[in-house]
Parts: C-alpha cells; sequence; structure tokens
C-alpha cells in the first residue's frame, strides 16, 4: 500500500473477509495481527491526504469457508478489530460494517488528547451491518472517542442501520437524540 499514490482519492474502502485458515491463533495474536493489518492498509500518505474525506471498514465471514458450520456464527468475545485513529485524522466520515467488535486506539505513542483534539476532523460515524455489536460494544466505541482522545463533542451525527442487537434505546442513551440517525 505504500507504493500507491491517489492523490484524487477521496474515498476508501477497506473489505476484509474472513475464513478458517486451519491454524490455531489466541484472541490477542488475532486481533493484534488484525490491527496491525489496519494499519499496514491506511499508509501515511493516504492519512495525510487532505482530499481523503471518507473511509469504509467492511469486515465480513467468508460463508464459503469451513469456519462457517452453521447460519449464526458468533465471533470469539475476543476478537477485535483495532482502527488507529491517529491514520485516519483528516477522514470526515468513518463507516464500520463489522461481524466482531471494533475498537478505536492510538498508533503512535507520542500524541497525547490535545493532539487529537487539534487534528482529528472525524465529524460522522456510521455503523450498518453489524449484527454482533450490542450495547456495550458501541458504548465502548463512544467511550474511546471521549476518554481515550477526548474528540467526542467534535462528532456531529452517528448513523445505526441494521445492527439487529444495537436497540434504539440502547443507542440513544450512548449517544444522546441530537446525534442519532438511527435506521431500521
Amino acid at each position: 500500500m505504500e507504493a500507491l499514490r491517489l492523490p484524487s482519492l477521496e474515498k476508501l474502502t477497506i473489505s476484509l473477509g474472513f475464513g478458517d485458515t486451519g491454524d490455531e491463533m489466541d484472541d490477542e495474536a488475532w486481533s493484534s495481527a488484525l490491527g496491525q493489518l489496519s494499519i499496514d492498509l491506511m499508509p501515511t500518505h493516504f492519512s495525510e491526504s487532505s482530499r481523503l474525506t471518507s473511509l469504509s471498514y467492511l469486515l465480513f465471514l467468508d460463508r464459503d469457508t469451513p469456519l462457517v458450520k452453521r447460519d449464526e456464527v458468533v465471533p470469539n468475545e475476543g476478537w477485535t478489530f483495532y482502527i488507529a485513529l491517529d491514520r485516519i485524522f483528516d477522514i470526515q466520515t468513518s463507516e464500520i460494517s463489522s461481524w466482531i467488535r471494533v475498537r478505536f486506539i492510538k498508533h503512535s505513542p507520542d500524541l497525547r488528547k490535545h493532539d487529537f483534539r487539534e487534528r482529528c476532523h472525524v465529524r460522522e460515524l456510521k455503523v450498518f451491518g453489524c449484527d454482533n455489536m450490542r450495547g456495550p460494544d458501541f458504548s465502548e466505541v463512544v467511550s474511546g472517542f471521549q476518554r481515550d482522545f477526548d474528540v467526542w463533542k467534535n462528532i456531529e451525527r452517528v448513523t445505526i442501520q441494521g445492527c439487529k442487537n444495537l436497540a434504539y434505546e440502547d443507542v440513544v442513551s450512548i449517544v444522546g437524540e441530537e446525534k442519532l440517525e438511527y435506521l431500521d
């Protein structure tokens, strides 16, 4: 990805399908490897582009693999996809569709909360098709924006669509009515 030069890129969609490789990997190693992949897929020159304003992550389970033995696959509680918020400072809209838990993290150890407050331009968070996301999972995403990065006040709109385990009552208590767009 570092070799790609796309100076006019405005919207980037990263789609990752998961299947069974037959290899055993503990939850922490799995999440760490996936987090590194997230960082590798968002090279520095993309994250520093003023034209790139929208980033979508589509994480799905490839249902044609042996990992899928039944219709409903619930991911292991420890599986998490980490998105480095400091790699997407100039992104205004972040869209997430995932069958596993999602967390925003800090990649650079040198950054502090005030760096995020000053440099982070995320204004809209869209969560769609996250069938396994529940209220506590979504609450952790929002808490990260508040507690870890102090950028929640910059978020103008949160859209929730097609997340069967995220009840309106739970989401409105987490986000508040003024920011929420809840679509069935």
